[in-house]
């Protein structure tokens, strides 16, 4: 994958700012994993990397976790939404989900564009984590509890783990979603804005989902405050772009 296959998605008019992108900081090939390495994923450190300005993350160091330690892991409890956080015999549960809070108010503040996540992390994992049963029978079903708190906070931001990259279609639809939110962001803050930006990108939504089109031009004929109208366009602007285009 190139800049110029992203251009091509992108489209014409990108502001002149750049997509400010939440990052895990493993990916971006920095030593902070708990065995004192990195995961370095080239599709985000070479091409993104480049058109983006990162904002690293990495929840376990930044609560106090050295480099290299040991693991982390899930354990299940009754709510499957909310698994434990032990290192050791620590538990780490209130910790993490105090930081949590903290770190995306942080990020929030910032207007962060998008959010790329290590997979499979019991911080970050969106999906996939290891979850300890209380038999000790291990399941790759969790959900970090980072990216928990992230997906229920602020569930309209992108965010995507580096797995969605390795399919090309995959991962310029992603890249797509950051930049058309970040066009978003910077054009659309006004009803004249919101307007123009339709107009500009109406013929790209519906290319990814169809059907949010009439919803969306119903959003735009409301009569409620235009801030209001902006955040619910937002919404659904982020659903139809978080599909994944047909091959």
């Amino acid at each position: 994958m190139t800049f110029a296959s992203i251009d091509h998605l992108v489209g014409s008019g990108t502001p002149a700012s750049r997509p400010r992108v939440a990052v895990s900081s493993c990916l971006l090939g920095i030593n902070v994993r708990y065995d004192g390495g990195h995961r370095r994923e080239a599709f985000v450190a070479d091409v993104l990397g480049p058109r983006v300005d990162w904002i690293r993350v990495c929840p376990e160091v930044e609560i106090g976790l050295g480099t290299p330690r040991d693991p982390i892991d899930l354990h299940a409890t009754g709510d499957p939404r909310r698994p434990k956080l032990l290192h050791g015999d620590r538990d780490l549960t209130s910790r993490m989900r105090s930081f949590a809070l903290g770190r995306i108010a942080e990020l929030r503040a910032r207007e962060i564009d998008g959010y790329i996540l290590k997979a499979r992390s019991p911080s970050c994992g969106l999906a996939h984590a290891r979850l300890v049963r209380p038999d000790g029978y291990v399941e790759r079903v969790g959900t970090g509890i980072f990216a928990q708190a992230l997906k229920e906070s602020w569930p309209e931001l992108p965010m995507f783990d580096e797995t969605d990259l390795d399919i090309p279609l995959v991962g310029l639809a992603r890249a797509e979603w950051i930049f058309v939110m970040h066009r978003f962001r910077v054009g659309a803050t006004d009803p004249e804005g919101l307007m123009r930006f339709h107009g500009e990108h109406e013929e790209r939504i519906g290319l990814r989902d169809r059907g949010a089109l009439p919803e969306l031009r119903s959003v735009l004929a409301s009569a409620g405050e235009p801030s209001e109208r902006i955040r619910q366009y937002a919404r659904r602007l982020s659903r139809a772009f978080a599909s994944i285009p047909a091959r």
